[in-house]
């Protein structure tokens, strides 16, 4: 899993897919951190009135992948 991770040390970004209620996934770029001590953890930072944190409540399954601002994929 480490080997996984290893492609968030070089990135500032992440693309951070939620999903609505009908299933559609939404993905959004989002600056991020990583933690030294815990390789595997990433940190961000949103609003809670943001609509990622909302769909996060309602649906806690999401996928992150490496991206640039814009949110292309890596």
């Amino acid at each position: 899993m480490l080997g996984a991770f290893a492609e968030f040390t070089r990135a500032k970004y992440i693309s951070l897919e939620t999903f609505r209620k009908t299933g559609a996934g939404v993905r959004t770029p989002v600056w991020f951190a990583a933690d030294p001590g815990a390789p595997e953890t990433l940190y961000l930072y949103s609003e809670a009135d943001a609509g990622k944190v909302k769909r996060i409540r309602n649906n806690s399954h999401v996928r992150v992948a490496p991206s640039d601002i814009r949110g292309n994929l890596r």
